[in-house]
C-alpha cells in the first residue's frame, strides 16, 4: 500500500489521551518524538516505542494467562465442591431408613422412651447440657434446667484418664451475674 503524503495541515485537535493513564516511560518517547532534531532520534525514539509496546503486551499476556490458569482451577475447585455437595444430597435421600432404627433412637442412655423422636430430640435441646470429650468414649450429661442456653462454657482442663481412673470434675458458677458455667478438675479417684 502507497503512503499519500499530502495534507499539509498541523494537527490541532486536543489530545484525548488521559496522561494520568501513561507511564513516565511512554512520555518520554512521545516527548523524543516531538522534540528530537535529527532524523537518527526520532528513528530511535520510534524503535524503542515499538519494543516498549511490545514489552508491555508480552507483560499484559502474561497477566492474562495466569488470570486464565487461576479461573480455571476455581472453576475445578467450584464443580467439584458443588459435586460433593450434589452427591451427598443424592446419598442423603436414597438412603433407607429402617423402621427399628427410628424406634431404637427414641430411647434413651438411661432407658427413657418418647413417644416420637422429635419428641426426645426436643427433650435433647431444651433440658440437657452435653459435653463431648475427645478423650474420652463416654458422653457425660448434666441436667442443667436450660442454663446452657443462657451462658458460655469455658474449657478449664483436661482428665488424664490412662491409668483407667476417673476424674472429679465439679461445676461452679464464678460470678454474680451467672454468665459463665465453668468446669473444673478436681483430681483423680
Amino acid at each position: 500500500m502507497t503512503a499519500n503524503y499530502r495534507d499539509p495541515t498541523h494537527i490541532t485537535d486536543e489530545n484525548l489521551v488521559d496522561m494520568n493513564k501513561v507511564d513516565e516511560v511512554h512520555k518520554l518517547l512521545a516527548k523524543w518524538l516531538r522534540e528530537k532534531m535529527y532524523g537518527k532520534d526520532v528513528r530511535e525514539a520510534l524503535a524503542r516505542l515499538a519494543e516498549q509496546v511490545s514489552s508491555d503486551i508480552y507483560d499484559d499476556r502474561q497477566v492474562a494467562l495466569e488470570l486464565e490458569k487461576l479461573a480455571k482451577e476455581l472453576q475445578a475447585k467450584w464443580d467439584k465442591d458443588t459435586q460433593k455437595i450434589i452427591d451427598e444430597w443424592k446419598n442423603t435421600l436414597g438412603g433407607l431408613t429402617v423402621d427399628s432404627e427410628v424406634i431404637n433412637a427414641r430411647i434413651n442412655v438411661k432407658g427413657v422412651v418418647y413417644k416420637t423422636l422429635k419428641e426426645r430430640l426436643n427433650a435433647m435441646e431444651n433440658e440437657r447440657f452435653t459435653i463431648k470429650s475427645g478423650e474420652s468414649d463416654v458422653l457425660i450429661t448434666l441436667q442443667d434446667d436450660r442454663f446452657s442456653q443462657n451462658h458460655v462454657l469455658v474449657k478449664e482442663g483436661e482428665v488424664d484418664n490412662s491409668k483407667g481412673l476417673s476424674g472429679l470434675i465439679i461445676a461452679e458458677v464464678d460470678n454474680a451475674k451467672q454468665d459463665t458455667f465453668y468446669l473444673k478438675k478436681v483430681g483423680e479417684i
